[in-house]
């Protein structure tokens, strides 16, 4: 269920989703995914801490622009800066009210998974991307109605 928490902590967990793994998904879809799920589990104004180690500059600059993309806000707190051995980073986020975003950031992540399959997301549901758009705006996922709307969604699965 969405909005279901009022913050969220890792430790040392982020830092795993930047290393390539063998389905030769790029480390941008797998950020996309975790922080678009996570936006969805948290309610709005409430605050995510997230502890790693990054390899480089690099690596906190592209966790923080993914998630930015989904609706997440904040920055970078760096605890003991000037030690090599007990220096510790932290991203603090924070969920902000915008559907809008998360609703952008799950169509990111579906053209991202549907170039690196080489499929169209269209191809396998059949459905256009306005079909698309209409389910989650029934749904309550983007603007518009609250409530789900079981006869537009019926509609749309006959078709």
């Amino acid at each position: 269920r969405g909005g279901s928490f009022d913050g969220a902590i890792s430790i040392s967990a982020l830092q795993w989703l930047l290393l390539p793994d063998e389905a030769q998904r790029e480390p941008e879809e797998r950020l996309l995914a975790f922080f678009t799920s996570l936006s969805r589990c948290l309610r709005s104004g409430s605050r995510a801490v997230l502890q790693l180690y990054p390899e480089d500059a690099e690596h906190m600059d592209q966790v923080v622009a993914v998630a930015k993309r989904c609706g997440l806000f904040g920055g970078v707190v760096v605890d003991f800066p000037n030690s090599s051995k007990a220096k510790k980073f932290f991203v603090v986020l924070q969920r902000q009210s915008a559907d809008k975003d998360l609703a952008q950031a799950i169509f990111d992540l579906r053209e991202l998974q549907e170039q690196r399959l080489g499929k169209s997301y269209s191809k396998r549901t059949g459905m256009s991307r306005r079909q698309r758009m209409e389910v989650m705006r029934a749904s309550g996922a983007v603007g518009g109605k609250k409530r789900r709307d079981t006869r537009k969604l019926a509609v749309l699965k006959k078709k």
